[in-house]
């Protein structure tokens, strides 16, 4: 009898544990899900910047450009 209630002891601390496991991987399972969305706005959002930097530094190559084209054209007008 002493057996018995030892073993439904340890099977209430197993389901216990159990449903304790089961809670917290319900609870991980919804930080991952977040995460995951997480990544995705953050991967956005650095595509954006990313293609407005490409943009900006277009317009600084030609600004550059277009300044080193003046310059030369100076020099050949004093020469």
């Amino acid at each position: 009898m002493e057996m018995i209630a030892a073993l439904e002891k340890k099977i209430e601390k197993l389901v216990g544990l159990l449903r304790a496991l089961k809670e917290e991987s319900t609870h991980l399972k919804n930080e991952n899900q977040q995460l995951k969305e997480q990544i995705v706005r953050l991967e956005d959002s650095l595509l954006k910047e990313n293609k407005q930097f490409e943009q900006k530094l277009t317009v600084t190559e030609q600004a550059v450009s277009d300044l080193l084209k003046s310059i030369d054209e100076l020099i050949e007008t004093e020469s």
